[in-house]
């Protein structure tokens, strides 16, 4: 800082405190009695400041800390515990709470670090959503509903039948979504229940209905037979079942925050290789 520009801080400062802060002469510029005290506070609140911004800087660069994090039954569903044990593994020092819920969702609120999340459902306007997976659909249920309950003919005529239906507001009928490769997924079931991925896969396992679920939950079983593919000529290109990892950007955001943002997007990049090398096998 020049010595110009000092003085004109000096004299600024003067003027805000209407008291005369330093003596000057031509060789010799010294602190007035009256300013020595306002002088100390100043010290001492600038050195707590720099105490504190230190602080934080060692908490955000540290992996150290309770991880707040906010699940969707679809995460849950899509290798959520595989993902947090392999996570806390690489940083024994951190702790992670999670909150399973499936409402839309505020993380500015400070109630958690990130979310993992369809983005749609992340309600912050200032929220960073990484893309996780954007997985096909597929109708799916055990062998022996099948065998035990009417034939489903190829213009996908539900009568009969329990429908058990993820899809989330986002594709209700009055959006005008929630179709497929040329059939419409409809409406003529004798019963359409709608409910989150994680109790959806335990009525198909239990044979009480088909379900529509995301390719990414569904490959799991229908490769170990406990569920099969319902019209498997159909392709369901929409609904698209989505999972982001949402954060709001802080100044400050803590290391393990990051990290964790980084641990999701290589988890479930090697979960959509996977899941992609097996639509492709099944396809064959």
């Amino acid at each position: 800082m020049s010595p110009a520009t000092l003085s004109r801080a000096i004299t600024s400062l003067e003027s805000h405190t209407s008291t005369r802060l330093v003596n000057r002469s031509t060789r010799h510029v010294s602190l007035a009695d009256d300013a020595r005290a306002y002088y100390a506070s100043c010290a001492e609140i600038l050195e707590r400041l720099d105490r504190e911004e230190l602080r934080l800087a060692e908490q955000r660069n540290t992996q150290k800390g309770i991880l707040r994090l906010a699940a969707h039954p679809f995460a849950v569903e899509t290798g959520l515990s595989q993902l947090v044990d392999e996570f806390l593994l690489a940083t024994p020092d951190i702790r992670v709470a999670v909150t399973t819920i499936s409402e839309p969702l505020r993380l500015e609120h400070g109630n958690y670090d990130a979310a993992i999340y369809p983005a749609f459902l992340v309600q912050d306007a200032a929220a960073i959503c990484r893309p996780l997976i954007r997985s096909s659909s597929v109708l799916v249920a055990t062998r022996a509903y099948l065998e035990a309950n009417p034939p489903v003919p190829s213009s996908l005529d539900l009568t009969g039948h329990a429908f058990i239906d993820t899809r989330p507001s986002k594709w209700d009928p009055e959006y005008g979504s929630g179709r497929a490769t040329g059939i419409s997924l409809s409406h003529n079931a004798r019963l359409h229940a709608v409910m989150n991925e994680c109790i959806a896969v335990q009525l198909a396992l239990n044979g009480d209905g088909i379900a529509l679920l995301p390719t990414s939950i569904a490959q799991r079983y229908m490769k170990s037979g406990r569920l099969v593919r319902v019209l498997p000529e159909y392709e369901l290109t929409d609904p698209v079942a989505e999972l982001d990892i949402a954060f709001v950007h802080r100044r400050t955001l803590p290391r393990r925050v990051r990290d964790f943002v980084d641990h999701c997007i290589s988890f479930f990049g090697n979960l959509n290789t996977q899941t992609d090398e097996y639509r492709v096998v099944h396809a064959i």
